[in-house]
Protein backbone atom coordinates (compact mmCIF):
# COMPACT_ATOMS: atom_id res chain seq x y z
CA UNK A 1 0.00 0.00 0.00
CA UNK A 2 1.37 3.40 -1.00
CA UNK A 3 0.23 6.39 0.96
CA UNK A 4 0.86 10.09 1.38
CA UNK A 5 -0.22 12.43 4.13
CA UNK A 6 -0.87 16.17 4.15
CA UNK A 7 -1.38 18.62 6.97
CA UNK A 8 -4.90 20.04 7.15
CA UNK A 9 -3.77 23.30 8.74
CA UNK A 10 -4.34 25.29 5.49
CA UNK A 11 -7.81 23.95 5.01
CA UNK A 12 -9.78 25.00 8.17
CA UNK A 13 -27.42 13.17 -15.38
CA UNK A 14 -25.89 9.81 -16.06
CA UNK A 15 -25.79 6.98 -13.58
CA UNK A 16 -22.29 6.32 -12.28
CA UNK A 17 -20.67 3.78 -10.04
CA UNK A 18 -21.24 4.82 -6.44
CA UNK A 19 -19.02 4.88 -3.40
CA UNK A 20 -21.13 5.34 -0.29
CA UNK A 21 -20.05 7.64 2.50
CA UNK A 22 -22.07 8.13 5.64
CA UNK A 23 -21.47 11.26 7.66
CA UNK A 24 -23.09 14.24 9.25
CA UNK A 25 -22.69 17.93 8.67
CA UNK A 26 -20.85 19.90 11.30
CA UNK A 27 -21.31 23.40 12.63
CA UNK A 28 -18.25 25.56 13.40
CA UNK A 29 -16.53 24.48 16.59
CA UNK A 30 -17.45 20.83 16.11
CA UNK A 31 -21.07 21.11 17.29
CA UNK A 32 -23.08 18.53 15.39
CA UNK A 33 -26.09 19.91 13.56
CA UNK A 34 -29.56 18.55 14.27
CA UNK A 35 -30.02 17.04 10.81
CA UNK A 36 -28.08 14.09 9.51
CA UNK A 37 -26.89 13.71 5.97
CA UNK A 38 -25.56 10.97 3.78
CA UNK A 39 -23.13 12.00 1.07
CA UNK A 40 -22.72 9.61 -1.85
CA UNK A 41 -19.62 10.13 -3.99
CA UNK A 42 -19.79 9.07 -7.63
CA UNK A 43 -17.08 8.26 -10.15
CA UNK A 44 -18.36 11.06 -12.42
CA UNK A 45 -17.34 13.57 -9.72
CA UNK A 46 -20.78 14.39 -8.32
CA UNK A 47 -21.60 14.22 -4.63
CA UNK A 48 -25.24 13.35 -4.05
CA UNK A 49 -26.53 14.69 -0.75
CA UNK A 50 -29.44 13.02 1.05
CA UNK A 51 -31.04 13.96 4.36
CA UNK A 52 -31.79 11.16 6.84
CA UNK A 53 -34.93 11.67 8.93
CA UNK A 54 -35.25 10.34 12.50
CA UNK A 55 -37.52 7.60 11.08
CA UNK A 56 -34.82 6.48 8.63
CA UNK A 57 -36.32 8.00 5.48
CA UNK A 58 -33.84 9.33 2.91
CA UNK A 59 -34.71 12.50 1.02
CA UNK A 60 -32.65 13.77 -1.92
CA UNK A 61 -31.22 17.26 -1.29
CA UNK A 62 -28.82 18.08 -4.14
CA UNK A 63 -26.12 16.98 -6.56
CA UNK A 64 -22.88 18.93 -6.39
CA UNK A 65 -20.54 18.58 -9.35
CA UNK A 66 -16.83 18.33 -8.73
CA UNK A 67 -13.70 16.79 -10.21
CA UNK A 68 -13.71 13.15 -11.28
CA UNK A 69 -13.04 10.33 -10.75
CA UNK A 70 -14.05 10.77 -7.11
CA UNK A 71 -13.45 7.49 -5.30
CA UNK A 72 -13.81 8.16 -1.56
CA UNK A 73 -14.78 10.88 0.94
CA UNK A 74 -13.74 11.58 4.52
CA UNK A 75 -14.93 14.26 6.94
CA UNK A 76 -12.85 16.47 9.21
CA UNK A 77 -13.72 15.66 12.84
CA UNK A 78 -14.25 19.30 13.90
CA UNK A 79 -14.35 21.65 10.92
CA UNK A 80 -17.02 21.87 8.20
CA UNK A 81 -14.69 20.27 5.63
CA UNK A 82 -14.66 17.02 3.64
CA UNK A 83 -11.84 15.53 1.58
CA UNK A 84 -12.16 13.43 -1.58
CA UNK A 85 -9.68 11.09 -3.29
CA UNK A 86 -9.41 12.17 -6.95
CA UNK A 87 -6.55 10.35 -8.67
CA UNK A 88 -3.26 11.90 -7.51
CA UNK A 89 -5.07 14.74 -5.72
CA UNK A 90 -6.96 15.30 -2.49
CA UNK A 91 -9.96 17.52 -3.24
CA UNK A 92 -11.12 19.79 -0.42
CA UNK A 93 -14.86 20.47 -0.03
CA UNK A 94 -16.27 23.14 2.25
CA UNK A 95 -19.58 22.28 3.89
CA UNK A 96 -21.83 25.32 3.48
CA UNK A 97 -25.34 24.79 4.80
CA UNK A 98 -24.97 21.04 4.32
CA UNK A 99 -23.90 21.41 0.68
CA UNK A 100 -20.39 20.45 -0.47
CA UNK A 101 -18.55 23.25 -2.27
CA UNK A 102 -15.33 22.24 -4.07
CA UNK A 103 -12.28 24.16 -2.91
CA UNK A 104 -8.58 23.78 -3.50
CA UNK A 105 -7.16 20.41 -4.58
CA UNK A 106 -3.78 19.26 -3.26
CA UNK A 107 -1.38 17.16 -5.33
CA UNK A 108 -0.38 14.01 -3.50
CA UNK A 109 2.26 12.49 -5.77
CA UNK A 110 0.65 9.03 -5.50
CA UNK A 111 -2.58 7.76 -7.02
CA UNK A 112 -5.00 7.15 -4.19
CA UNK A 113 -8.38 5.52 -3.92
CA UNK A 114 -8.99 6.08 -0.21
CA UNK A 115 -8.70 9.16 1.95
CA UNK A 116 -8.89 9.41 5.73
CA UNK A 117 -8.51 12.19 8.31
CA UNK A 118 -6.73 11.47 11.57
CA UNK A 119 -9.01 11.64 14.65
CA UNK A 120 -7.60 15.01 15.79
CA UNK A 121 -7.95 16.51 12.29
CA UNK A 122 -4.26 17.33 11.86
CA UNK A 123 -3.51 15.19 8.80
CA UNK A 124 -5.19 13.78 5.72
CA UNK A 125 -3.98 10.38 4.46
CA UNK A 126 -4.30 9.24 0.83
CA UNK A 127 -3.74 5.56 0.07
CA UNK A 128 -4.32 3.09 -2.73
Amino acid sequence: MRSRMHSTDEHASEEAALTTVVGSTWAPGGQEMARRQIWVGTTNGAIRVFELSPTGKLSFVTDQKGPSPLSFLAFHPKNPVAYGAVGKRVQVYRVNGGVPTPGKARRAGVRGTHVEVDPRGGFVFLAS
